[in-house]
């Protein structure tokens, strides 16, 4: 379904009736396994337009050769990041309350990672931290 810039959705047909399903974030359907896959190994995908992310020309590696992977964070996102394989990008997501941190190549606490500050954290400095107490419904004291 789409076209090579939106193939991270695909149609299943059952009793007549379509109905569109999504690929998890990052993936595209590949029409030729009928699964979903990394964008650079569905040959109907331009994963470049699809992820919104072209990979830097890659640099030689002293002279052996082109570097196995290279990992870059998201300019739209510091939880996400590009691993660009073979020159094509991947998509991957660091998950909730990290962040990629370019000084170390890997995910980390999302605190540790320059110009990337948790939401909350930013409110607290802005309001001040929260003093509500926790409420434990189940207390019997």
């Amino acid at each position: 379904m789409g076209d090579a810039q939106n193939c991270g959705q695909f149609k299943n047909c059952v009793d007549g009736h379509a109905y569109v399903f999504d690929c998890p974030e990052g993936l595209a359907f590949n029409s030729d396994s009928y699964r979903c896959d990394w964008p650079d190994k569905v040959a109907s995908c331009d994963a470049e337009a699809y992820l919104g992310f072209s990979c830097p020309p890659s640099a030689k590696d002293f002279g052996l050769g082109q570097e196995e992977y290279r990992s870059f964070r998201s300019p739209k996102d510091c939880q996400r990041y590009f691993i660009c394989i073979e020159n094509k990008p991947r998509l991957y997501n660091c998950g909730e309350g990290k962040a990629f941190n370019d000084l170390t190549n890997e995910c980390d606490g999302i605190e540790n990672v320059t110009g990337c500050a948790v939401p909350q954290y930013q409110e607290e400095r802005k309001f001040g931290p929260s003093t509500s107490l926790p409420v434990y419904s189940n207390y019997r004291g």
